[in-house]
């Protein structure tokens, strides 16, 4: 399977002093803050630049959706870079654009 975490460990996840990410592969995380928060984010690379997009809270996306998420924002990635090895013009990009946050 390439999935690594499993409902009960994302339960079991207790803040810690600094906020740690758990990884289930394929660039998905569950990001652990101090103050309780879970959150889920998705670590992709693009021409060179690390970036996180944000899934939403545990709360409101189960790890199932999450993983869908992952998926389609992993093909969105994946056609910017075909996009722009093609060099499309920005206008001709196919899907929706993913936002970026600072990693």
């Amino acid at each position: 399977s390439k999935y690594i975490l499993t409902q009960l460990e994302i339960n079991r996840a207790e803040p810690k002093a600094q906020e740690y990410l758990l990884g289930d592969g394929s660039g998905l995380f569950l990001r652990v803050r101090p103050a309780g928060e879970k959150d889920w984010i998705f670590k992709y690379t693009i021409a060179g630049k690390r970036c996180k997009l944000g899934l939403g809270s545990f709360r409101d996306i189960p790890l199932k959706v999450a993983r869908s998420e992952a998926d389609r924002a992993r093909g969105a990635v994946q056609l910017e870079v075909v996009g722009a090895r093609a060099e499309v013009e920005p206008g001709d990009r196919i899907g929706r654009p993913v936002a970026e946050v600072e990693v």
